[in-house]
């Protein structure tokens, strides 16, 4: 991929299909659970998201002061804007109701805490 430092959180129409294919030409870089901010695996959280209404927090780190690319990891590095290592395909607002898979609803932007997107943007 051409960009050095990828963006955050990519939304789109088909955020399963794009980071499923993007992850299988360039491996880890929608991180972590193939794009979606919570793992699927964990059912009490996955309960809590899709019955309680839960909204998820990402962990946001400190950013530099002066981003140097030449120290740039980005499989490790923060993203040098928002502090979030993770990269997220997440569905636009009118399109994530049109899979039918079980846990596509993780990849909704309603289920990310509005103070973490309030810092995406």
């Amino acid at each position: 991929m051409s960009l050095i430092v990828k963006p955050t959180v990519n939304v789109s129409d088909i955020s399963k299909l794009f980071s499923g294919h993007t992850n299988k030409f360039y491996p880890g870089t929608y991180r972590p659970n193939g794009g979606m901010p919570v793992d699927p695996t964990n059912e009490k959280l996955v309960h809590a998201v899709h019955k309680e209404g839960k909204k998820i927090e990402l962990d946001i780190r400190p950013v530099q002061a002066k981003f140097d690319i030449s120290t740039y990891d980005p499989k490790t590095s923060v993203h040098p804007m928002s502090g979030i290592l993770d990269v997220l395909g997440l569905d636009d607002r009118m399109h994530h109701k049109n899979y039918k898979d079980k846990y596509c609803f993780l990849r909704c932007m309603d289920i990310i805490h509005p103070a973490v997107m309030g810092t995406l943007r």
